[in-house]
């Protein structure tokens, strides 16, 4: 009995010094349902995300088949998430019209400003999923902020990026929309 009461404690004070518990708690929820898989990986295709926005409306990752999705994890408590916005405000501009998206997913929980301010006064202009108990998060195996994953026009992961992305990510982008663009008119 107390092997395993010790053994329970290492493991909640690990994930707590790790900082990710939120995490932690979901990837342990994931392994009791069954879901063994680990965190998505590139050329696999992207799993599904199925969460509500901050003002509880439902969407889904698979919404945007045919479209290349930049998915990033953020939060506004994060200085180079934030500082990340104005290049995705010219990303959306950039490809307006064309195959893309971008999608967030917000945890911020304690210690930011709501999602609802970024929204407000137009730094976020695109759909995030809220994710104040980092479920999705723990489900794609997000340790830092800012984690971007770009999947391509059939599901695919085939870029992440963990913090502030370089030049290459908005090249392979573009390439990406670009095949996109010529898949749909074959």
């Amino acid at each position: 009995m107390r092997v395993v009461s010790t053994t329970a404690g290492m493991l909640l004070l690990g994930a707590a010094l790790a900082g990710c518990t939120s995490a932690f708690d979901s990837a342990l929820s994931s392994v009791k349902k069954g879901n063994v898989s680990g965190p998505p990986t590139i050329d696999r295709p992207a799993p599904e995300i199925e969460a509500v926005d901050g003002d509880g409306k439902s969407f889904k990752l698979s919404d945007y088949r045919g479209k290349v999705v930049m998915l990033d994890f953020w939060a506004t408590w994060c200085p180079p998430c934030v500082g990340m916005l104005p290049h995705e405000r010219s990303l959306l501009k950039k490809y307006e019209g064309r195959p893309f998206a971008l999608l967030g997913v917000d945890n911020t929980a304690d210690g930011g400003p709501p999602l609802k301010e970024f929204i407000k006064d137009g730094r976020v202009t695109w759909p995030n999923w809220h994710d104040d108990k980092a479920r999705i998060a723990g489900e794609w195996g997000i340790k830092f902020y800012p984690t971007i994953f770009l999947i391509d026009h059939k599901g695919v992961i085939r870029d992440r990026q963990v913090g502030v992305p370089e030049a290459q990510f908005d090249q392979l982008l573009d390439k990406l929309v670009r095949e996109a663009e010529k898949d749909k008119a074959s």
